[in-house]
């Protein structure tokens, strides 16, 4: 058997009204009504106009229903919490200043562009995992959520973490660090799942306060021994 391949085009303009509960689709030769009762969408007549037939299904009829539902509105947006007076300290990093390779303070400062980066020889601290960023918020904050933006060049780039464990310190506000406290309570841990360089979202069981956050690289998404990243940023309220 031979098939010949056929283009549908619109014979001619379809209007579609919508009143009282009743949809009506159609243009000069057929007509389709709708009802819309109980949010539901079903056919209650088909007008064919060139032969002047009209097609109603009985009540109770195998015809498809279609439920309708409320327009979905975007999840709202969750703001990160305003990061300025922050300080953030790494035990290791390859540049003092600056966005290249630089020091953890980068992470706080809203530039994808500047990188902290560890020590891979001539900078300060140790090479090898764990490594460790503490961040002193300057007084308390609430979140139940954070994000880590890997560096921009690329999943496999040289820094990108996979491996975390989050903390918080609940102590006093000030500008001394907490690193040897015994007080650190660990509120997540587990391994990043990259979408290629997109922030990484990831939820708490529940909302937590703290005055410093320690977050500990415990390895590398690419195997190496460096730790690095763009920025942390940290939300109010659980990330759809």
């Amino acid at each position: 058997m031979n098939t010949n391949k056929l283009d549908a085009l619109a014979a001619s303009d379809i209007e579609v009204t919508n009143s009282n509960n009743i949809v009506t689709i159609g243009n000069e030769y057929i007509e389709r009504e709708f009802s819309t009762v109980d949010n539901k969408l079903k056919t209650t007549s088909i007008e064919n106009k060139r032969a002047k037939t009209t097609f109603e299904p009985a009540t109770g009829s195998e015809e498809f229903i279609i439920k309708t539902t409320k327009e979905q509105k975007d999840a709202p947006v969750v703001p990160a919490l305003n990061r300025n007076g922050w300080t953030a300290t790494a035990d290791s990093f390859h540049n003092p200043s600056g966005p290249s390779d630089g020091p953890a303070q980068n992470l706080l400062d809203g530039d994808v562009n500047s990188i902290w980066h560890t020590n891979y020889g001539g900078g300060t601290g140790d090479q090898e995992y764990p490594h460790n960023v503490v961040i002193n918020l300057k007084g308390e904050e609430t979140f139940q959520a954070f994000s880590y933006t890997p560096r921009q060049q690329g999943e496999e780039t040289n820094g990108n973490i996979q491996g975390y464990e989050l903390w918080v310190y609940n102590g006093p506000v000030g500008d001394d660090l907490a690193v040897d406290s015994s007080e650190w309570k660990q509120v997540a841990k587990g391994n990043f799942v990259y979408e290629g360089v997109n922030p990484i979202y990831v939820n708490l069981k529940e909302a937590t306060t703290a005055t410093q956050i320690k977050f500990v690289a415990t390895s590398s998404n690419n195997g190496a021994k460096f730790a690095g990243g763009a920025e942390f940023n940290f939300e109010g309220l659980s990330k759809n």
